[in-house]
Formats: structure tokens, C-alpha cells, sequence
């Protein structure tokens, strides 16, 4: 993609104006991560990493469908008390954690 001056498109180039609207909220803030369209090999360094983003206070929620034990074991060994986890969900296909950093 080429990015050019506004008065020098051609005119089979079309202009995309994005727009960031910051959101305010009462509540905490919650980070959906959705691990399922993650390739296996990659989650748990790219969950750690988020979670790495995260700032006091805001929590990441995380889905997989399968079991969180041996992640939740590599978070606590990594971040120690400074991220806690929270069970939303646990079904067969579907398990929900909220981390939340402190």
C-alpha cells in the first residue's frame, strides 16, 4: 500500500479516515483474548505476552477450549501475585479465566 499526499491520488485510489474515539467506563477494563484462533505452538508465549501488556487494574479474559492448568502455572511462576486468575467458565469445550494485574 502506498500512502500519498491527499491532493496527489489517483483516481483509482479511494481514502481511508480512521478514527480513534477513546472509550470511558465506570468499570475495569477487560481485554477480550480469545486463544482459540491461536496456533497451539504459539499461545502460551503470545497469552504471556499480553498479559506482559497489560497496566494495573485491567484484566485480560482469556477463552481456550481446553484446559488452563499448566498456563496458569507458568503465569503464577512469571508474574507471581502481581496477576490473579479468575474462573468465569469451565465446560468441555469452553474455559474462561479472567487475569486481572495488580
Amino acid at each position: 500500500m502506498m500512502v500519498q499526499p491527499a491532493g496527489r491520488l489517483g483516481p483509482e485510489q479511494e481514502v481511508i479516515v480512521a478514527r480513534f474515539h477513546p472509550v470511558e467506563s465506570e468499570g475495569a477494563i477487560v481485554f477480550q483474548f480469545d486463544a482459540r484462533g491461536v496456533a497451539r505452538r504459539l499461545r502460551h508465549s503470545a497469552i504471556l505476552a499480553a498479559l506482559e501488556a497489560l497496566r494495573p487494574g485491567e484484566t485480560m479474559r482469556l477463552i481456550s477450549e481446553s484446559d488452563l492448568t499448566s498456563l496458569l502455572a507458568d503465569v503464577r511462576r512469571r508474574c507471581g501475585n502481581a496477576v490473579t486468575a479468575r474462573s468465569v467458565e469451565q465446560g468441555p469445550d469452553r474455559v474462561v479465566v479472567d487475569l486481572t494485574r495488580s
